[in-house]
């Protein structure tokens, strides 16, 4: 074999590249710290020095953390860090952090598994304590303090045990919280002379019983900065925004292009593949290389078997997810790249170790290496710019609790990997040779691919906003150039090598010889096989011959055109058995049976609901009650949505205390649930209001104000605040005198004080369960009056606990559904391969899917306005309501496309289940079937509530059924855009699911099994006791076996009667909702929808009579 050597222009290329990285490397270590100030943090004491020093003070503070299981961290307040940087700039920042302000921290927590009581102890990176937390249930005993005497202890612990002197201080706040068997207390004083920018330096003790229980230190910021902030990182996030769009037509691309190579066979299944698995195996790794530290944010109402088993199976979970993002990305990318370059190693090849032989990879590896360390000199000279001008980023933190896991260089890898991976073969890969194409030019390929990547990047908080696109951009070009010279794995390496590098800065300048070994050897893997392709070239005189181009492996030709059947379906299809009349006359009876139990009087939770206003007369109830409080809300936009607020736990307590009827009278009377909630803003304000209305009534049983902290205000003492408070309930019907006063909280903002007053009430038969009332008293004025339950802490935590067994159940459904998905999938890929798939069929389906979907986006456009966050422009989220919509509009069109298609493929008659024909033959079987299908529809929830009523112990309450349509600007056409959808999905769906079971799960065993699992995986989260299982697996046995029986015997093989049953079912439940309310409006609304389905009706019932086979 001939080996391959070094031509004289490829030894000038080689000291070229060594100039560039020579001054590339001196550029990018001299001025590194120039362009990217690090926050200045003094290590004094490391993690594990900080541990003796933790548990000293928690002793000195009375606190005994043997026999707990310990957690530590490195954290600090992100946002204060930033207020600091921006405000007072690095220099500024720095001076304080070092003194006043005492941001970096080491966390150390001590827990039990299964038990509240736990122990946090902060101090700094120099030893300090600034920060206590001792956790207790709140059944614990203990004294009665008074305020004064609670004050007292506080205020002997900051000058004792933490060496603050009082005179130093200024005291802003106290309040109070009454527990069933002790009096806690919160007092908060502000350090003098702290004050910068608004914004101040805070302490905070908290005394439960006759301890100190909490210590805090924070910085204050004000609430105008934040949201200025806000607003300035919106631009950030809408440009981000606009780009995923682009990125998201690159994927649609991306999949259109697998379709059209998987018809020609010409997808490299087992490269893409490969890539794949590496991807599974570094993010399922670094997911389990973080579980121990993930032991800090550990919730102890999980056992410790089931955190664990959580976070395995989320780590397999997500390696699964990522990596078949990456094998679509590997496998749309790599047919263009082969057919684009035909002289460079096909990416099978380059996944081969012969490959690290030849000249190709070394020539790539050198062009690779080179353009990294390039690209580190190039964003110092960029940044050392951009600052002079005016640009801000936020300082990096020279720490990362990477150093606490036992795998760092885990995270090297991974972080380098796959955005190498992934973002190189998606924006140089694919999208040049796609763009090329497209756009018949070359440069202008390259400039479009690198400006979508680069303002993919533009979320990064980098201001101005365009700064990080500019910069990603601009060496997206270069890289471009560098791909169309040395191919695909010289950016890769490239790419790989800059993300490794930055993620292990922290690991090689740590003191520890393993973090900066293995972090070098991580960050460094490509230029180690970098010297080692160069030691074989000058060991054994020569590169291997290059073997595997793309030209050697080809392209495969144009698929041959599919099948005329589709252009002309046959007029009539064969083979159709319509039902008998005795089938029919039973199921007609079965419907009709199932029908009347709709109407039968059942005991429910949530039959008391009843809106009997609409949006416009909730808005009338709102700015009636708030013009009666003094607020002036014209000139406020508003929204109002439904919501239900039905607190699941506080529901399960009180029905199994007091039964059924003592929950619907909490949550019909004393809680009402569901509600109208208006509300009432100003872009850039943060001043805006939320009014809860009873739907039934109009009658306003609660809103919230919501005021900058620098509003100014009266200044009442506690006994002025509760009087107003106590007034202002009386007003509304509640007597503060029926109730205990829990909580009085008083909170000094900088131009009046606020107070908070929680006052609870017993609940007659339900236990030791209270209803909740609050009052904020802002300034002299009633700013909030809300409700809520309240249930004794030690039976919530019982309820919330989660064990092994329910985590095991939780997941189960991810691999049911990755199961039945693959399956499907598999059948998808077969059928493209075949030219099976009727696209003309598909794309018109995608194209009515997409219609709805923009219809009932358009028609909730009062949901979208209740999330909107006032610090966005209000033109900004203008756009990104346009942008949610297109991207809804593109999920529903691609989904219902693939969906429709495949299931056509599979079931060809479907198609000509609208000609007159076919509408003769299926017609009446599918008035028949769409009746039964409204009757199960209508007909389960009376059975269900009648096994309910056998076995009450196994009831669980999730919430109010609130009827989506009642929130719609148009109900009439939001109902509509649902049948269509349904018509589209449910038939498709349906016949993909019984292509699976057709091939993959053909015996009856297998098909059993198959129902357990789906049984058992979508059991409800909110299942503790065995009859809450039981029940519940009845009602899925239900609905499954009937959905069964209804398509076994009724639906059958009849397409037109799939689609009209789910098109018909869905129409029928949203007339039920709509004629169910008292309002006239929705009652018109679903008097339209009947004489829309009426009219439907008629339409098929004019073919179905015509001449048609006789039934057998």
């Amino acid at each position: 074999m001939s080996l391959e050597k070094l031509d004289r222009k490829e030894w000038r290329l080689i000291v070229i590249c060594a100039a560039v990285a020579a001054v590339s490397l001196t550029v990018g270590v001299k001025y590194y710290f120039l362009a990217f100030p690090e926050a200045s943090i003094d290590f004094r004491v490391t993690k594990e020095g900080s541990l003796p020093l933790a548990e000293s003070f928690a002793s000195r503070a009375g606190l005994d953390v043997s026999g707990y299981r310990r957690a530590s961290r490195f954290d600090f307040d992100e946002e204060a860090k930033t207020f600091l940087e921006r405000e007072l700039g690095v220099a500024g920042s720095g001076k304080l952090l070092d003194s006043t302000i005492r941001l970096w921290r080491w966390q150390h927590r001590w827990f039990k598994p299964l038990q509240k009581e736990e122990i946090q102890v902060e101090l700094t990176t120099k030893g300090e304590p600034v920060g206590l937390s001792h956790l207790l249930p709140e059944e614990s005993p203990g004294p009665d303090l008074p305020p004064g005497e609670a004050r007292r202890l506080a205020e002997e612990f900051l000058s004792g045990t933490m060496s603050r002197p009082l005179d130093q201080l200024t005291f802003l706040e106290g309040s109070f919280q009454k527990r069933p068997h002790r009096t806690d207390h919160s007092f908060t004083w502000k350090l003098k002379g702290s004050e910068v920018k608004g914004a101040d330096y805070r302490i905070e003790v908290g005394v439960a019983g006759g301890g100190v229980a909490r210590y805090r230190e924070y910085l204050k910021i004000p609430d105008a900065w934040t949201k200025d902030y806000k607003h300035l990182r919106s631009k950030n996030e809408l440009t981000g925004l606009v780009d995923f769009v682009a990125l998201l037509l690159t994927f649609l691309a991306m999949i259109v292009v697998i379709v059209l190579r998987l018809r020609r066979g010409d997808i490299r299944w087992k490269p893409a593949s490969l890539l794949a698995g590496v991807t599974f195996v570094l993010v399922a790794a670094s997911q389990l290389n973080s579980i121990p530290s993930d032991l800090y944010s550990y919730d102890t109402t999980t056992s410790l078997g089931g955190f664990f088993l959580e976070r395995s199976l989320g780590a397999l979970a997500r390696g699964a997810l990522v990596a078949a993002v990456i094998l679509l990305i590997a496998a749309a990318a790599e047919p263009l790249y082969r057919e684009r370059f035909p002289k460079a190693l096909s990416l099978g090849s380059l996944l081969r170790l012969r490959a690290l032989r030849t000249k190709e990879f070394f020539i790539a590896s050198l062009a690779g290496i080179t353009a990294t360390l390039f690209f580190f000199a190039y964003e110092n000279v960029f940044y050392i710019i951009a600052n002079a001008l005016g640009a801000w980023a936020p300082r990096e933190v020279n720490y990362s609790d990477l150093l606490s896991t036992a795998f760092p260089w885990i995270y090297v890898l991974f972080f380098g990997w796959f955005p190498a991976i992934s973002e190189e073969f998606t924006s140089r890969m694919f999208s040049i040779p796609f763009f090329e194409s497209l756009l018949r030019s070359r440069a202008a390929a390259i400039v479009l691919a690198a400006v979508i990547w680069g303002f993919g990047h533009a979320a990064y908080p980098n201001q101005p906003f365009w700064i990080r696109g500019v910069e990603v951009g601009l060496a997206g070009i270069l890289f471009g150039l560098i791909m169309m010279r040395f191919g695909i794995v010289a950016v890769v390496i490239c790419h790989f090598s800059v993300d490794a590098l930055y993620t292990a800065f922290v690991l090689i300048r740590s003191a520890n010889l393993y973090y900066k070994v293995s972090g070098a050897l991580s960050a460094g893997a490509f230029g180690i096989l970098f010297l080692w392709a160069l030691g074989a070239y000058l060991l054994k005189g020569g590169f291997l011959p290059a073997e595997g181009t793309n030209e050697q492996e080809g392209t495969a030709p144009p698929a041959e055109p599919a099948p005329a059947a589709e252009a002309a379906p046959p007029p009539a299809p064969a083979g159709y058995a319509p039902l008998s009349r005795r089938r029919s006359a039973a199921a007609v009876a079965i419907g009709a049976g199932l029908i009347a139990l709709r109407f039968v009087p059942l005991p429910e939770f949530g039959d008391w609901t009843d809106f009997a206003t609409t949006p416009k007369k909730a808005r009338q109830s709102a700015e009636t009650f708030l013009r009666s409080c003094g607020f002036d809300v014209s000139g406020y936009r508003s929204a109002v949505i439904p919501f239900d607020r039905t607190d699941p736990i506080g529901a399960q307590y009180v029905l199994q205390t007091g039964g059924l009827e003592a929950v619907k009278a909490l949550y019909r009377d004393r809680m009402p649930t569901p509600l109208w909630r208006a509300r009432y803003f100003k872009p850039g304000q943060i001043e805006e209001f939320r009014v809860s209305i009873k739907p039934a009534s109009g009658e306003v049983v609660g809103f919230e104000r919501k005021l900058p902290d620098d509003a100014p205000g009266a200044t009442l003492e506690d006994a002025e605040a509760r009087a107003l408070a106590e007034g202002f309930l009386r007003q509304h019907g509640q007597d503060p005198k029926a109730g205990v006063l829990k909580e009085q909280t008083r909170k000094d903002e900088k131009a009046r004080r606020d107070h908070t007053l929680v006052w609870d009430y017993d609940l007659a038969g339900a236990g030791e369960a209270k209803v909740r009332y609050i009052v904020v008293i802002q300034g002299k004025a009633v700013g909030s009056w809300t409700r809520g339950v309240k249930i004794p802490e030690d039976w919530q935590r019982r309820r919330e606990q989660k064990s092994v067994l329910t985590e095991l159940l939780r997941w189960l459904k991810v691999p049911y559904l990755a199961l039945v998905a693959g399956a499907a999938i598999f059948l998808l890929v077969v059928r493209i391969r075949r030219g099976e798939i009727p696209w003309k069929f598909a794309l018109l389906a995608g194209a009515a899917a997409a219609a709805p979907a923009l219809v009932r986006t358009a028609a909730s456009v009062d949901s979208f306005w209740e999330r909107y966050d006032t610090s966005i422009p209000e033109a900004s989220y203008w756009a990104i309501f346009a942008i949610g919509a297109f991207v809804a509009m593109l999920l529903f069109f691609g989904c219902a496309a693939l969906a429709a298609g495949l299931a056509a493929g599979l079931h060809p008659r479907a198609m000509t289940m609208f000609s007159s024909s076919s509408r003769r033959l299926y017609g009446r079987d599918a008035l028949v079937g769409a009746f039964v299908s409204c009757g199960f529809l209508l007909g389960f929830p009376s059975v269900k509530q009648l096994a309910e009523d056998l076995v009450p112990s196994g009831r669980l309450i999730g919430g109010v059924a609130v009827p989506s349509v009642v929130g719609s600007a148009a109900p009439l056409l939001s109902a509509l855009a649902g049948c269509v959808l349904a018509a589209l999905f449910v038939p498709a769906l349906a016949g993909i699911i019984a292509g699976v079971l057709g091939t993959a799960f053909r015996g009856a065993l297998t098909r059993a099994l198959l129902f357990v699992f789906l049984v058992l995986s979508f059991l409800p989260a909110g299942a503790r006791r065995l009859p809450e299982y039981v029940l519940a697996a009845f009602s899925l046995v239900l609905v499954a076996g009937g959905a069964v029986l209804l398509a076994r015997f009724v639906l059958r093989d009849n397409p037109l009667a799939w689609l009209w049953s789910a098109a018909l079912a869905s129409a029928v439940l949203e007339t039920d909702r709509l004629i169910s309310q008292s309002s006239p409006f929705y009652r018109a609304n679903g008097m339209l929808l009947i004489a829309a389905l009426l009219a439907a009706a008629l339409w098929l019932l004019k073919d179905a009579i015509a001449r048609r086979p006789s039934p057998s």
